[in-house]
Parts: structure tokens; C-alpha cells; sequence
């Protein structure tokens, strides 16, 4: 078993009693600028996909050494699966759908492929996000827009940090908007931080 997150997060379960990191970690590169959202696996065929879309990675050794797929679409992906050794789908935000007929070696477009924002908000926490411009542009004129909190919540428990993003994803989607993120990267996890920038940058 395996499972994914946050942070280029990857842990393995051979028995399903505990949970270990893999054999070979991926490439620190990697782990700063994806979150991956889903694993699908078949024998020692492991295949992982997340935020942003546009690569996929392949392990055929059960995690011994990990390939980078390109993916022709940068949409998020949330879901992966294989029919067969050879055959798989992904899907992501903006209707995207892409297919592999070679063991994830390669993708290709399947759906959503000219699909693109009109309009990305960005805000440094969930609270600022302005919700009457995704119903302005999205709810009113009919553009895809997107949202995306840069920083958790300053002092969020463990509760809020797994609902904050599922709350924020509701109000986008109840105002017409399409997408939505809060980002781990840039922690607001002391008290009064965000009133002394020197400690915020070097924090961050």
C-alpha cells in the first residue's frame, strides 16, 4: 500500500501495519514544488501524480528508482488509476484527462487540454480571499477562476488544517469559481509573525 501528500510526501506499507518512506526518496527538487494528491499501484509499478499536473512520476521497482513523466497539461491531478499494466487515466481540475498506453512512460491528452484560468486570485490566508470577485467574474460572466491562499491560517490546530481547504473549496465553488489551493510552503505558525518580517523571511 502507499500513500501520498503535501510536500512531495511518499510512505509505503508492505504489510499494512506500519508505514515507511521508500527505498530511494525522490529528488529534493521534486519534494519543494509538488503535493501530491494521488498513488495508484500495480505489482511493484507505482505511479504518483498531484499539484502541479505537469510531470507524473513512475516507479517499476516498487520504489527502489522513480521516472519523471511528462505531462502535457500543468492542471492539478487528482486521481489515478490502471486498468491494466499498460493502460491508465488521470484526471485533474478543469475537466483534464490524460491516458497512457505504456505503463505511464507517456501521456497524452484525453479532455481539457485548451482550458485555462481567466482569472487567479491570490491572498496570503483563506480569510482574504475575495469571494465576490470569484462571483463577479465566475458566478456573473461565466470565466474560469481559481483561488489560492499562499499561507495555513496562523495557529490552526490539526482540525482546521484538513477542513480550512475543503471550507475555502465550497466557497469557491458555491460563488462559480473552479479552483482553489491553501499552500503549506509559507507557515504563519508562531504568534505575532506576521508583525516582524525579518522573522517571517528567515522563517520561510
Amino acid at each position: 500500500s502507499w500513500l501520498v501528500g503535501d510536500g512531495g510526501l511518499i510512505r509505503y506499507s508492505p504489510g499494512g501495519a506500519s508505514w515507511q518512506d521508500p527505498a530511494t526518496e525522490i529528488p529534493e527538487s521534486l519534494r519543494r514544488v509538488f503535493d501530491f494528491r494521488t498513488v495508484a499501484s500495480r505489482g511493484e509499478r507505482v505511479w504518483i501524480a498531484g499539484h502541479p499536473g505537469s510531470s507524473i512520476l513512475l516507479s517499476e521497482d516498487a520504489g527502489q528508482s522513480w521516472n519523471v513523466a511528462i505531462n502535457p497539461s500543468s492542471a492539478p491531478l487528482n486521481a489515478i488509476t490502471f486498468v491494466d499494466d499498460d493502460t491508465g487515466y488521470a484526471v485533474g481540475e478543469l475537466g483534464t484527462i490524460v491516458k497512457t498506453t505504456d505503463g505511464g512512460r507517456s501521456w497524452n491528452l484525453s479532455a481539457g487540454g485548451i482550458r485555462r484560468l481567466a482569472l487567479l486570485q491570490y491572498s496570503a490566508v483563506p480569510e482574504e480571499v475575495s469571494l465576490s470577485l470569484t462571483a463577479r467574474y465566475s458566478g456573473h460572466h461565466g470565466y474560469r477562476t481559481g483561488v489560492i491562499a499562499m499561507c495555513k491560517t496562523e495557529g490552526a490546530e490539526i482540525g482546521e488544517y484538513v477542513s480550512a481547504p475543503l471550507r475555502l473549496e465550497a466557497a469557491q465553488q458555491h460563488a462559480g469559481g473552479n479552483i482553489s489551493s491553501i499552500r503549506w510552503t509559507l507557515p504563519l505558525d508562531l504568534p505575532e509573525i506576521r508583525e516582524h518580517q525579518p522573522e517571517l523571511i528567515t522563517r520561510w
